[in-house]
């Protein structure tokens, strides 16, 4: 890993390496963090234009960490935003 680690830090959007690091982990069963690398590789695929790639790095991080989705709320937002009857939509201006 260090290695590959190495690489990335000379060439950071090196997509073989990225998904040698995403197989590794997902050997190990370190789940969550393939599906990181994953995120990565969709992301580079998506700058390249290669959608079918991206697609399929979004699909697997998601078979990888089912819970990725789920991002927790930001420490000045509540969880849910509790809505009152009083409470309108603002009117457009224009």
């Amino acid at each position: 890993m260090d290695q590959y680690n190495k690489v990335l830090d000379v060439i950071p959007n090196h997509v073989e390496i990225h998904e040698k690091i995403r197989e590794h982990l997902r050997q190990r069963g370190e789940l969550q963090k393939a599906a990181q690398e994953c995120l990565i590789l969709a992301n580079i695929y998506t700058a390249r234009n290669d959608t079918d790639n991206a697609n399929k790095n979004f699909s697997l991080a998601y078979q990888y960490d089912p819970e990725l989705h789920q991002a927790p709320p930001r420490k000045d937002e509540p969880a849910e935003p509790s809505l009152t009857t009083n409470q309108v939509a603002p009117e457009p201006r224009g």
